[in-house]
């Protein structure tokens, strides 16, 4: 059984390095070496982020695939850990918190425009 905490390691490390690194570059190019590690954290949880947007708007999709890998959607790792409360809006919730955090120094202003209009995105799903 895939878990919560698995699968936001595995959204973090599918995606979060790839958002981090522009911004860590920039971040070591500007001496602002202090604030790479919070840059990682916050790409990382974006990523966390953007995957149980993307799984939200591909439950039905990725629930009813007749594979005998099925695909790891946030809905289904949370009905599966017995999660109390309507899985969707639970993970809907997730993907704000993770949202939420802003990177550095305004060194993230793309992420967090992109940030703000997945959030409006996961809102009106969610009604």
């Amino acid at each position: 059984v895939f878990s919560l905490e698995d699968y936001e390691n595995l959204a973090a490390l599918k995606s979060g390095s790839l958002l981090s690194l522009p911004i860590e570059l920039a971040l070591a190019a500007g001496g602002e070496l202090q604030a790479i590690p919070n840059a990682r954290r916050a790409a990382e949880s974006f990523a966390i982020g953007y995957q149980i947007c993307d799984d939200l708007d591909d439950v039905q999709k990725d629930l009813s695939r007749c594979s005998p890998q099925p695909a790891i959607n946030v809905v289904a790792v949370m009905q599966a850990s017995n999660a109390s409360g309507d899985a969707r809006a639970l993970a809907g919730k997730l993907a704000l918190r993770h949202l939420g955090l802003l990177l550095p120094r305004q060194s993230g202003q793309l992420l967090h425009r992109l940030a703000l209009d997945l959030g409006v995105h996961i809102s009106l799903a969610s009604v």
